[in-house]
């Protein structure tokens, strides 16, 4: 009988031994979460700043070859040289008419093309 009894007490853990593997594994994942928190911050921010950098360079490639002709540079749209002049007395862009403007066909005649001048505009073409 002596047998039986000494089987069943070594058969299991006890109930202290349970308490400290759980009090370890918390103490584990305690010191863990935070660190695998860093990491992962780490990573993300690398990936942002390589997308970053995927993102330049492409633009960057995209401007150099819709700004270039023959290797050359594209002449900027509006000359260094021009200069913009206060816009026409009586015009909506002065403030009359409470700052509303009513738009007038005459003026912006030949723009479709790109041959006209907007109102008050003494750019030289």
């Amino acid at each position: 009988m002596t047998k039986r009894i000494q089987k069943y007490t070594q058969a299991g853990f006890t109930l202290v031994e349970l308490m400290i593997v759980v009090a370890i594994i918390g103490i584990l994942a305690a010191v863990a979460i935070p660190q695998f928190m860093k990491y992962m911050k780490r990573a993300k921010t690398s990936e942002a700043i390589e997308s970053i950098k995927a993102l330049s360079q492409g633009a960057q490639t995209y401007y150099e070859d819709e700004h270039t002709v023959g290797g050359l540079p594209v002449p900027r749209q509006f000359p260094g040289g021009a200069a913009l002049t206060s816009p026409v007395a009586d015009s909506c862009c002065t403030g009359a008419g409470g700052g509303k403007c009513v738009p007038n066909a005459a003026d912006w005649a030949g723009n479709a093309t790109g041959s006209g001048t907007a109102p008050g505009s003494t750019m030289a073409r």
